[in-house]
């Protein structure tokens, strides 16, 4: 039986380590181009997406089946958002560019490999408990259909958050490229512009950062409420 805890053990850790990012109840002010929402209309239907547009009176959506809605303010009733992913300067990355950048590598390997794994784990417990119990061949097919199938998906859920961190962290070295290169060739062309424009550029980043992090303590005030 201290095996068949150690399974169970092993199946409860990885659940918590990779479990996805809870979209938190936010006010319609704190939405920002790019987050990714689940907005519940007043008529009770669920809108899923991303915010292509913000504007005075509504929000433009682009849904998870390609669609895109305008959805008024007065139309909301709640709005649920996961937590926005920045670049090194501040800039938000939309779930619609993580996606396009993620590869489904660790998915696969994590998906054939965890599921192999924990089959042969729920074999073995199986085993020991149709030897205990005398139930014989159906205990052994339902220990192994049941835990192979959720370890299956555990170890594949794991491995969609492993790419979907690669994608993020690509994404942040390409931009960071593309803004070297970009201040490589002005200073090259005209070194006194380009200092100037290195100032406004820190400048510009510092106030990013600083709405950055009013950002942050908001949504851990917000997440706070929540609780």
């Amino acid at each position: 039986m201290k095996i068949l805890k150690k399974h169970a053990v092993l199946m409860l850790g990885i659940l918590l380590v990779t479990g996805c990012a809870k979209r938190m109840l936010v006010p319609v002010g704190q939405v920002e181009k790019s987050n990714d929402v689940e907005v519940r209309l007043r008529t009770g239907e669920r809108l899923t997406g991303t915010v292509i547009r913000k504007d005075p009176h509504q929000l433009v959506l682009s849904l998870n089946d390609g669609a895109t809605v305008p959805v008024p303010y007065s139309a909301v009733q709640t709005i649920r958002r996961k937590p926005p992913v920045y670049d090194n300067l501040g800039k938000p990355i939309s779930e619609i560019e993580i996606g396009r950048g993620t590869t489904h590598r660790h998915a696969t390997v994590y998906g054939i490999g965890g599921g192999l794994l924990t089959i042969g784990g729920s074999f073995f417990a199986g085993s020991l408990i149709a030897n205990e119990t005398d139930g014989g061949a159906g205990v052994i097919a339902a220990t192994v259909g049941g835990g192979g199938g959720l370890g299956t998906f555990l170890f594949l859920r794991a491995g969609k958050a492993r790419d979907r961190e690669e994608a993020i962290a690509r994404i942040r070295r390409e931009r960071q490229l593309s803004i070297e290169v970009r201040q490589d060739r002005e200073s090259e062309l005209d070194p006194e512009s380009y200092r100037e424009r290195l100032i406004e550029e820190k400048q510009k980043q510092e106030e990013l950062r600083r709405e950055r992090e009013h950002l942050l303590r908001e949504l851990e005030k917000t997440r706070q409420m929540n609780d």
